[in-house]
């Protein structure tokens, strides 16, 4: 059931009570499982040096994609991200597929979608069905570094937001409830894909919730250089349900940041990754190191929807969900 069904002031109202668990990396778990030749997710004729996006795998190995969604179910996750970072036309130029984006964007919704309601037939117990959120990256390319460098690039921030909205298109044709805007580096491209986004919204003639993620450095700033006033500001074009870090370091202390986020009447997100990679990308972080690192945090500052990033598997996520909630 769409939350649109379920109404965002129940989604408001289960905020408010305790935290909804979100889901860990994707990508983690897909391409983990590619270099394991046991593994029931095999991703046939796809490695770690694949020259494509993980995206592509929603068009041809739908199935692989279903496992990790309903892995995540399983562990616990009330929120489950699409498989979707990338599918925006900008990203996928740089691999030369563009004119798969919204094909890519629309399964991924599609196959989150049927991942929860195949869960919710196998897990009764449950009074509010898991909710999908529509992964919405960055893309490939920084309207911020571009401007530097005297706009050499040829990608305008008018086509940047039409690419956003047409993203958003896709993903609310395939069913999300939830958008997310995830691991926000450049201000310049979060604005202009808010404003895809509210084209989007305009069209359709009504509004989804917004969760928007940035990724700060302990000091409070993006790569960009902006604050989180900044950010803060710059979210009010949506009027998001969230605002949040995410893609960050769960060994450093975000306490004062995540404080700032919810000074205001906004909920606040938190998916950190399981430490630091080393020089093989590997993360670092076991699942109850990951836990204890997110309870001692939720014991200063109180976090509304709490999650994993890079590194992080369905453990961690299942021991987050048994030591918080």
């Amino acid at each position: 059931m769409p939350v649109s069904e379920l109404s965002v002031s129940a989604l408001r109202e289960r905020l408010s009570r305790c935290p909804l668990i979100l889901d860990g990396g994707v990508a983690t778990m897909l391409m983990r499982c590619s270099a394991v030749g046991n593994s029931p997710l095999r991703l046939r004729n796809f490695s770690p040096e694949s020259p494509y996006p993980l995206d592509l795998l929603s068009l041809y190995q739908s199935d692989s994609v279903a496992y990790v969604h309903r892995e995540y179910l399983r562990a616990g996750a009330d929120i489950i991200s699409t498989n979707t970072f990338n599918s925006n036309h900008i990203s996928f130029h740089s691999y030369g597929v563009s004119t798969l984006a919204c094909r890519v964007a629309r399964a991924g919704a599609e196959i989150a979608r049927k991942s929860v309601k195949a869960f919710m037939l196998e897990d009764t117990r449950r009074s509010f069905p898991p909710l999908v959120a529509g992964s919405m990256g960055p893309s490939s390319f920084s309207l911020s570094v571009d401007a530097r460098s005297g706009n050499s690039s040829g990608v305008s921030p008018r086509n940047m937001a039409d690419s956003f909205k047409e993203q958003s298109l896709a993903l609310i044709e395939g069913g999300v409830d939830i958008l997310l805007v995830e691991t926000v580096y450049d201000l310049l491209n979060m604005e202009v894909c808010l404003d895809g986004i509210s084209r989007a919204f305009v069209e359709i003639g009504c509004e989804l919730p917004v969760m928007i993620s940035g990724v700060f450095s302990p000091e409070g700033r993006l790569s960009s250089g902006h604050t989180v006033s900044d950010f803060i500001n710059v979210s009010k074009a949506v009027n998001p349900l969230s605002l949040g870090i995410n893609c960050v370091s769960i060994t450093n202390d975000y306490t004062s940041l995540l404080r700032q986020l919810s000074a205001g009447d906004l909920f606040t997100s938190f998916h950190p990754n399981a430490g630091f990679p080393d020089k093989n990308s590997n993360y670092p972080l076991l699942p109850e190191e990951f836990a204890d690192n997110m309870c001692r945090l939720l014991k200063s500052v109180p976090v509304n929807i709490i999650g994993g990033c890079c590194g992080t598997t369905p453990a961690h996520i299942s021991l987050l969900k048994n030591k918080t909630c």
